[in-house]
């Protein structure tokens, strides 16, 4: 007689009828609650029947309700985190902060056109813009970009010693100035702080040069870096020198940046003055585009620390 021996095993065993135990208990837990909400409705009249059917369907409703909110605050929060994360590849900021959409957008309220106002007399307006600036999150030279039509930024490295080989500037072929009147010779001048008196007021170099386009160059760094940028870069001392003559009130950097002395001005600031004075009213909108970029980075970093608030909420 051959007698074969199989295996116990309790534990699968044990599992299934702990599942199956649970499984009942929460069958008959759902059959006494059906049982005593059938015994409440009989024993209640029909006023009071409707009042309960309606309170279930008002709960049903709001459990419904709380449900789709909190998805389309999932889908919301996914969608603002993807747009921080992109990046705008013209002006170097995050899609939500980026500059080349503000600026289109202040064109058109204003002028009713994405087109970017062009310059009256024959202006051109060059920055030259430092490596270290570049990088900068809140760098105001693509707003002047953006907003005119005869601006242009052009980077270069102005550490010591390439400081020494940066080559002259030459107004692009493609600008507006240099198509409408080729006759015309370009003179190259340098918006710079009076130092000694040596600078010329910008009424007073209007009157002297008549016959000649001028091409402005603005160096875009901070203050002290763009200090050692003239210092630096040879040609730059050739230029003659014109300033701003009608400084009224104080940056408005000053929210987020502190800056060296009252009259200093951000890049973006000292362009639209100084194209005022050139006679170009248009470049207002410079300051306006400013002034919104300044609210839109606020209002970044107010959510930032709302985010981060809520962030160590959570982990509590």
């Amino acid at each position: 007689v051959c007698l074969l021996f199989l295996p116990y095993t309790p534990h699968e065993h044990t599992h299934t009828h702990t599942h199956r135990e649970k499984q009942r208990d929460r069958d008959e837990e759902r059959s006494r609650e059906n049982e005593s909400m059938t015994m409440m409705m009989s024993s209640t009249t029909p006023s009071m029947t409707t009042t309960l059917k309606r309170r279930m369907k008002t709960k049903t409703a709001a459990k419904q309700r709380a449900t789709t909110k909190e998805v389309e605050i999932a889908v919301k929060e996914q969608e603002v985190k993807e747009e921080h994360r992109t990046m705008c590849y013209s002006c170097f900021r995050k899609e939500n902060l980026c500059i080349c959409r503000l600026c289109e957008r202040v064109l058109l309220e204003n002028t009713h056109s994405k087109e970017k106002i062009v310059l009256k007399d024959d202006l051109h307006v060059s920055i030259l813009q430092d490596r270290d600036e570049f990088r900068r999150k809140l760098g105001s030279a693509h707003i002047a970009r953006n907003i005119v039509e005869n601006c242009d930024v052009v980077w270069r490295d102005c550490s010591w010693p390439n400081a020494l080989s940066v080559p002259r500037l030459e107004v692009p072929r493609t600008s507006v100035a240099v198509t409408e009147d080729e006759n015309k010779e370009y003179e190259m001048v340098l918006l710079w702080p009076s130092e000694n008196g040596q600078a010329t007021s910008i009424e007073a170099y209007k009157k002297r040069n008549v016959n000649k386009k001028t091409h402005i160059i603005v160096l875009d760094s901070t203050w002290y870096k763009a200090k050692r940028m003239y210092n630096r870069i040879p040609w730059l001392k050739d230029l003659p020198c014109i300033s701003l003559q009608n400084i009224k009130k104080e940056s408005m950097y000053e929210p987020i940046r502190k800056q060296p002395f009252r009259d200093a001005l951000s890049t973006a600031e000292s362009i639209a003055l100084a194209l005022k004075e050139f006679g170009n009213a248009d470049a207002e909108l410079i300051n306006v585009a400013f002034s919104e970029m300044i609210r839109e980075q606020l209002q970044e970093e107010k959510r930032h620390e709302r985010a981060v608030r809520t962030r160590e909420r959570r982990k509590m």
